[in-house]
Formats: structure tokens, sequence, C-alpha cells
């Protein structure tokens, strides 16, 4: 039996969602979840498509550790390159180093907002039907697997531990999940996947 679908104001909010597995565990914050720094980085909703009910966004806290772990591999590279720290003299490296993570933390994809209404996801610029998704994937990736959904023949990459950061946003997609398979979407596995896409999402 599937849980009801919502109506545009959430009611009834779906029930938990299974967590999936993720290296590290899933550790919800709530200073990431429904945050005023969130919130103001999610457009207007469509006409009809009801508010934004659950978001999260990466604190300026971890966009600043991520960035220094970048700083701290490009010292050790330039370090063990040079056999020591003659390039410390060297004023252009150090506008590399400070330079270039700064680029890939603020063009970073896994980290951007993401939002959930009713009935629908935000994430990169792009708005999803949750409930009239075409085709359901699972991808690994390095530290988590990603969630790839179809609709309009493109796929929408998205982190499924940073959606489970926010549990009440995993509910919100993981209904409309459940709902466009029962409706049809397919279910498609990667290639050489240890294990399959229905098995990852317990669908």
């Amino acid at each position: 039996m599937l849980p009801p679908k919502p109506d545009t104001a959430g009611e009834p909010r779906p029930p938990r969602a299974p967590e999936l597995d993720v290296w590290g565990g899933i550790k919800p914050s709530p200073k990431l979840i429904n945050s005023r720094w969130g919130r103001r980085a999610i457009p207007t909703p469509p006409n009809g498509w009801g508010p934004a009910l659950e978001w999260w966004r990466a604190s300026p806290t971890r966009l600043l550790s991520t960035a220094g772990w970048y700083f701290a591999f490009g010292v050790v590279v330039l370090t063990v390159k040079d056999w020591g720290f003659a390039w410390i003299n060297v004023w252009w490296l150090w506008l590399v180093l400070i330079v270039v993570p700064t680029i890939v933390v603020l063009t970073m994809n896994n980290d951007r907002p993401i939002a959930a209404g009713a009935h629908w996801l935000y994430h990169k610029r792009r708005w999803i039907r949750t409930y009239e998704l075409e085709s359901v994937r699972i991808t690994s990736g390095l530290t988590a697997n990603d969630l790839a959904l179809g609709q309009d023949g493109k796929e929408l990459l998205i982190r499924v531990d940073n959606l489970q950061e926010n549990p009440a946003l995993w509910d919100l997609v993981y209904n409309g999940i459940r709902h466009s398979v029962a409706n049809g979407a397919q279910v498609i596995d990667d290639s050489g996947a240890k294990q399959t896409t229905r098995s990852v999402l317990n669908l």
C-alpha cells in the first residue's frame, strides 16, 4: 500500500523514509535544516506548485572547511613536488592556493541548496515534479550514492546524504519516488553496481 499523496500544503505528511547507507553515517544538523541562510537561496516555485516545505543548504562553515581541505591538499602537493618549502617564496603559488579552492567551492554542485514542496524538488537551478518522474537511478559516488531522477529526457543528480540531512525533506522526495515507480517510472541499475536501485531505495 502506498502512503497517500499529500496536497500542495503537504498534508498528510509522508511517513518516515528509509535511511540509505552512507559512508560515515548521516548526522542531521539543525543549523542546516530550514535555515534562513538556506531559504534565501530558494527561488519562488512555479505557479500552482505550492510552497517550499523543507530545505537544506550547506553552511558557510562547511564551505570554508571544504576550501580548507583543498588548500591543505595543494600545500602537500607543492611541498612534495619541491621536496621542501621553497615554493613559499613564490607569490603567485599562494594566489593559486587561495583562488582555486574558492572557485571550486563556489561552483560545487554537491552542496548547492536543496528544497522540496509537497510535489516538487529543487536543486542545481532545476525543478523536478517528484510524482511524475520518468526514471530513478542510484549511481555510486566516492563517499555517497547519487540519486539520479529523470524527467523530460534529463537527469538531475543529487547526493542522498545531503537529502537525508533533513529527514523531513527526504520523506517528501521519497514518497514521490515511490508513487512515480508505482505509476511506471523506470528503475535503472548502473552497470557493475553491487546493489540494484530497488534494493538500495527499498522499493
